[in-house]
């Protein structure tokens, strides 16, 4: 694959510079910057871009890869000079322990730098196959199937933000609990069927509202083929009510509209995310709808992830979507449901179950 052939070059690139120009010394600090600037790039990007898209406009341009990148860049560029101009000296280390050690410290920086890169371009608003690497594949409903993007960079450093976001840099809202499997959501975000090329990618941040969400406790079959919803053990099922505010689809009225006045979106642009607000060392939970409540209480219209949905926003009509939510519901409850990544409402779930 092209991606990954690419990503490899960057990667070894880097790593031989790094070994050969650089001591032992200027590589260990040159690894703990990167993720530092790594680590405070992806804290900060989403409100960064969120305010590039409302203000700005030109959602398609892709604002939040291009803030992620800048964030990290220019971070990694201030702290490098600071640590320049602040440490003038420098510590000579034997040469098999120079070498071994800064192929380490140059593996962990390069592997930040190239992960970095990997998602910047998987935040811009592409197709979901990268220059011959499809992330999921035909295994959308089997996450434990995903491939990775080799050398890993990207899920180097998102398994390093989602430690550190449990643990050392936990506080109340953190990265984990917020994108606990965040490479498949960006995956998802950019998964639109092809009669859907075109459409945008994104939506004005107050482009979703919740009329209602609760938990859905009677037995509900496709209308299709009559197939029961099966729930895992502990699962809960949700049904959420939404309503999407079409917009102008312009700079200060953003909303959800395409130019031809459509709204189009895709299954997996959808995601109602929670966690324990008492446990940041725990990350939290992100489901996707299996379809759409129908009307009645016992049917509803299975759809899988990647297929989509439209409707012209003249009809401006609320959508009841089903979500299969894990763990204990009462500890680690729904917080938000996001539609595109870019719109995002808070829900709070109601005791009263099953309601219209």
């Amino acid at each position: 694959m092209i991606a990954i052939l690419i990503f490899t070059v960057i990667t070894g690139v880097l790593i031989f510079y790094q070994v050969f120009s650089q001591g032992l010394f200027s590589n260990i600090i040159m690894a703990v910057l990167s993720l530092v600037s790594a680590i405070t790039a992806l804290n900060y990007y989403e409100p960064l871009a969120v305010l590039l898209n409302d203000k700005v406009g030109m959602m398609n341009i892709g604002w939040r890869g291009i803030s992620l990148l800048a964030i990290f860049v220019v971070t990694l560029f201030a702290l490098r000079t600071v640590s320049d101009q602040l440490i003038k000296g420098n510590m000579n280390f034997p040469m098999i322990i120079d070498r071994l050690g800064s192929g380490i410290c140059a593996l962990v920086s390069s592997l930040t730098i190239s992960g970095m890169i990997a998602l910047g371009l998987q935040n811009m608003p592409i197709s979901t196959v990268i220059l011959g690497f499809d992330r999921c594949g035909e295994s959308l409903q089997q996450p434990e199937s995903d491939k990775g993007l080799f050398p890993f960079g990207d899920r180097f450093v998102t398994t390093i933000m989602n430690k550190a976001s449990c643990y050392c840099m936990a506080g109340r809202d953190s990265f984990a609990h917020h994108h606990p499997d965040y490479l498949r959501e960006l995956y998802l975000n950019r998964l639109i069927p092809d009669e859907f090329k075109g459409s945008r990618q994104e939506a004005g941040s107050d482009a979703l509202k919740v009329e209602e969400i609760w938990l859905v406790d009677s037995e509900l079959r496709d209308t299709q083929n009559q197939e029961a919803v099966m729930l895992k053990t502990g699962e809960s099922l949700i049904g959420v009510r939404i309503k999407l505010k079409p917009g102008q689809g312009n700079r200060g009225d953003m909303g959800t509209v395409d130019t031809d006045r459509t709204i189009r979106f895709s299954m997996g642009q959808i995601r109602l995310a929670g966690f324990n607000p008492n446990r940041p060392d725990k990350p939290g939970y992100s489901r996707y709808p299996i379809g759409f409540h129908a009307k009645g209480n016992s049917a509803y219209i299975k759809k899988s992830l990647k297929e989509g949905y439209f409707y012209k926003s003249s009809q401006n009509k609320p959508l009841s979507l089903l979500f299969k939510w894990p763990g204990n519901i009462k500890k680690a409850p729904p917080q938000y449901i996001e539609f595109k990544r870019s719109s995002r409402a808070p829900v709070r779930l109601k005791k009263a179950s099953d309601k219209k």
